[in-house]
Formats: structure tokens, C-alpha cells, sequence
């Protein structure tokens, strides 16, 4: 795996936090094996251990198509992940990212998908999810394709984003 190196990210309590290149490149295929599964034990855990509801490799700073979801009381890993159905009825929810704490968008998204990933035992699985989770899991795809969770809002919802997590970053400063 490659530990992103290029710009020093701005980390906080182990994640990346704010606009950073590391979040805006997708990242690379991750390769189930013996090795790796300790970095999804480490991604379980880091999760587990802030009560996320999901948290992407690159987070915190792994170049990997891999995220965790939670799943009841326990966590689910989703190695390349893909969406390959979208249904046309809509959800509107608000949602935050560890990446910007203190900032919550209104997102609009297809309450129902089917998706594709590998698990880690390496079997691809295809499954059709609804509701909270389908909205985690297209969360967390925006990490898989390198743009940020408020790309997905509505013109309006995104500039309250963008002008919101400014105003939150002149606040975190002052600290």
C-alpha cells in the first residue's frame, strides 16, 4: 500500500482533515491478502473506536478502494467497491464527514442501489441496499472517486458547504 506523501495532511486524531490532494485523487485498487487484512483491521478498529458510521482508507491517508460501513454493532469492509444501480426514487438527508467535523450538508440520493464489492475473503458479492445504508455507502463512494461528500449537493446546499466549512476553519484557527 502506498502511505500518501505528497503533501503533508492536516491529520486529527489520526484522519485527514479539510480540502486535501489525497481526497481528491481516487484511489488505487486494493489487493486482498494476508498482509492487507491488517489494514482493515486497523480501519475497523479506528472507526470502531470514534463510532463512525463509515470511514474511507483514504481518510486517513491509504491509496486504497476501501471503505468500512457500520452495520448494527459491527463493521462491514467493502474492497472495491462499485454502484452498478441507482433507483429513481430519491431520499433528501443530511449528512457530515470526519474530514470536515462541524459541517453537515443536505444531500439529495437515490434511496435504493445495488452494489458490487469484494469482501475479505475475497469473494465478489453484489447486494441491493436502502435507506441509511445505501446513503452510507454512496457516502462513502464520493471518497472512492476523489471528491468530497458535498459534490453530490444541490448547487445552493453545496456554496452553504463550501462558505459553512470556511467559516468552521477560521473558528478551528483561532484554537
Amino acid at each position: 500500500l502506498n502511505i500518501a506523501r505528497d503533501n503533508e495532511p492536516v491529520l486529527l486524531d489520526g484522519f485527514i482533515v479539510g480540502k486535501n490532494p489525497i481526497l481528491e485523487k481516487p484511489p488505487s485498487k486494493f489487493i486482498m491478502n494476508e498482509e492487507n487484512m491488517k489494514v482493515v483491521a486497523d480501519l475497523v478498529q479506528l472507526a470502531s473506536e470514534y463510532d463512525l458510521m463509515g470511514l474511507s482508507a483514504n481518510q486517513v491517508g491509504i491509496d486504497a478502494q476501501l471503505f468500512v460501513l457500520k452495520d448494527w454493532e459491527t463493521y462491514r469492509a467493502y474492497i472495491n467497491p462499485r454502484v452498478v444501480y441507482e433507483s429513481p426514487e430519491l431520499a433528501l438527508g443530511t449528512e457530515s464527514d470526519v474530514s470536515f467535523p462541524g459541517l453537515s450538508v443536505k444531500i439529495t440520493r437515490p434511496y435504493s442501489i445495488r452494489v458490487r464489492y469484494t469482501d475479505i475473503n475475497g469473494e465478489i458479492k453484489t447486494e441491493t441496499l436502502e435507506g441509511g445504508t445505501a446513503r452510507l455507502f454512496q457516502h462513502e463512494m464520493t471518497h472512492m472517486h476523489g471528491t468530497y461528500f458535498w459534490d453530490d449537493a444541490n448547487f445552493l446546499n453545496r456554496n452553504k458547504a463550501i462558505k459553512d466549512w470556511k467559516n468552521i476553519q477560521r473558528k478551528l484557527k483561532k484554537y
